[in-house]
């Protein structure tokens, strides 16, 4: 008589390398998905930065040479380097620093 079926031995060897498979997909699958957080969070840090350097290209491209009022009514040149540590520019709108005071 034939034997039909699989013995205990197949079946536990079977289910081992199952199992091996199924861990390797998981860490697999979790490497994706923390690179796919990392590339959204990069991407947007990009777009933040992207739109902040247009909004300073624009800013740049509009200036117009006219003297600026200072908070205490004293023109100022129009455009004013700072010789302080962080190398600031002064950007005005209408002649006056700061407009909405914010």
């Amino acid at each position: 008589m034939k034997q039909r079926g699989f013995t205990l031995m197949e079946i536990l060897i079977a289910i081992f390398i199952v199992a091996i498979m199924s861990v390797i997909m998981i860490r697999g699958l979790q490497t994706v998905v923390s690179a796919k957080d990392n590339i959204s969070r990069n991407a947007d840090r990009l777009a933040n930065v992207t739109l902040a350097m247009s909004l300073l290209e624009s800013d740049l491209q509009n200036v117009i040479n006219r003297p600026i009022t200072d908070a205490s009514g004293v023109s100022q040149a129009p455009v004013l380097l700072n010789d302080d540590a962080w190398q600031t520019l002064d950007l005005t709108r209408a002649g006056v620093a700061n407009p909405l005071a914010q």
